[in-house]
């Protein structure tokens, strides 16, 4: 069982099936450390629920063929791009519409894991909803999602935070914390 993570020169170990690593990043880091946990997810064998909430799928995924990502073991939620466009069904990718809430992104986590048997559900970047939903609504949906029982499949939940988003955030980050199994803050 794929039990830790790497990210540069820090592991983090996770004990149980459901766990939630909350992890603060530099900006410069950002990219290249959310490339990092794909890519060691991925070689060992587990499929990865990838919650584009900063970038659209599409950019996403030209990200990491080009960063040689094993994009077959990637099953993407896009919250984007039907804000621009009527996306095209993908089958590796479902697309939430411009008017579906926080709790339809728990449901489509869910047939991800479910359906796709993703065993890791990676945000990028959970920090991103607070500055489109109310930090009350976003603290209801990580409460849910610790709580749901479907979600309790996945080995882990990460949620990444970008060095900056502090103000934006205010006090709602120590309340993740709270949510999180593990920490690591590599600012």
């Amino acid at each position: 069982m794929f039990d830790y993570i790497v990210l540069g020169n820090m592991i983090a170990t996770m004990s149980t099936k459901g766990d939630l690593l909350l992890v603060f990043l530099k900006e410069g880091d950002y990219v290249k450390k959310v490339r990092d946990v794909l890519r060691t997810t991925s070689r060992h064998d587990k499929r990865v629920c990838y919650v584009c909430l900063s970038k659209p799928y599409n950019d996403t995924l030209e990200d990491l063929k080009k960063n040689e990502i094993d994009i077959e073991k990637v099953f993407f939620i896009d919250v984007l791009t039907s804000h621009y466009k009527a996306p095209e069904p993908k089958d590796n990718c479902i697309f939430l519409g411009p008017d579906d809430d926080l709790f339809a992104l728990i449901g489509a986590i869910g047939k991800a894991i479910q359906r796709h048997d993703c065993e890791t559900v990676v945000f990028d970047a959970i920090s991103t909803l607070f500055a489109r939903q109310e930090s009350v609504s976003v603290m209801k949906f990580t409460n849910q999602l610790v709580k749901e029982e479907g979600l309790g499949n996945a080995d882990k939940l990460f949620l990444f935070f970008k060095n900056g988003d502090e103000a934006a955030l205010g006090d709602y980050s120590k309340d993740l914390e709270m949510f999180a199994s593990k920490k690591l803050d590599m600012r």
